[in-house]
């Protein structure tokens, strides 16, 4: 049998909300949609994994194991969906930046402990000096980007 994810997450929020009415406001459904889900996981199934009595749901015995399996399962989707979230966006790689002194000096040092914070598999790496040659090395891609300002009275003509 193939297990919807999506339908393990409805029955997951059902068992730990204890009502259609919240579920359904936690995973942002209506409650006949909630509904319908919950059905269509009980005929593919064929277990009933919930009592239904007077506004109030619980799992039934076979429910109650069914769910902890499945808890297992969004577990481990959740985190491999975490690490191909970090292998695409930031997993491995490098960061080369120009930057001139006053911003290196005084914002660079804290961005750059924040990103790799947040990537740790990625190589950082600072390159200071003027902006004449920040510019220079950045139109050779020889950095990704630079933070600094030209000289007063200067532009940089692109």
């Amino acid at each position: 049998m193939d297990f919807d994810l999506r339908l393990l997450k409805h029955a997951r929020a059902l068992a730990e909300e204890g009502s259609f009415a919240r579920a359904a406001r936690a995973l942002h459904l209506t409650q006949p949609a909630l509904s319908r889900s919950i059905q269509e996981l009980e005929r593919r199934t064929g277990i009933k994994l919930f009592d239904r009595n007077q506004g109030q749901v619980e799992p039934t015995n076979l429910g109650r194991v069914f769910l902890a399996r499945a808890r297992e399962l969004l577990g481990h989707a959740e985190a491999l969906d975490r690490e191909v979230s970090t292998m695409r966006g930031s997993g491995t790689g490098s960061l080369i930046v120009g930057s001139g002194t006053f911003p290196t000096e005084i914002f660079m040092g804290a961005a750059a402990g924040a990103f790799l914070g947040r990537n740790p598999g990625v190589g950082f790496r600072f390159v200071n000096d003027n902006w004449v040659a920040l510019i220079a090395a950045l139109r050779r891609r020889e950095l990704d980007f630079v933070v600094a300002a030209p000289p007063v009275g200067e532009e940089s003509n692109g």
